[in-house]
């Protein structure tokens, strides 16, 4: 059975902090079959000064996770194609007949 791991730290200066919570557990199977798939998740959490839960996120993943990397592969899971497809100009349809 897996362990579940836990890392914490908090961010921020002055009156306000943000505290993050990362939880992970490698090697969990994804169905409940006689030869599951097994995955790599991690759980992602923000809580503010009073404890309030701000953010939630989970995720799998097939990398290993670790203390080392579990920031940089959050990071990565919450970032976002920064692009937009652009809107095709009328001209640009196919004419109707």
């Amino acid at each position: 059975m897996a362990v579940e791991k836990e890392l914490t730290c908090t961010q921020g200066t002055g009156k306000k902090h943000r505290h993050l919570l990362y939880r992970y557990i490698n090697s969990v199977p994804l169905v409940d079959a006689a030869d599951p798939l097994e995955v790599n998740w991690v759980g992602f959490s923000i809580a503010n000064d009073k404890g309030e839960i701000t953010y939630r996120t989970a995720f799998i993943t097939n990398h290993l996770i670790t203390e080392h990397n579990v920031e940089d592969l959050v990071k990565a899971a919450r970032s976002r194609c920064k692009f937009r497809v652009p809107i095709l100009p009328q001209r640009w349809h196919a004419p109707v007949s």
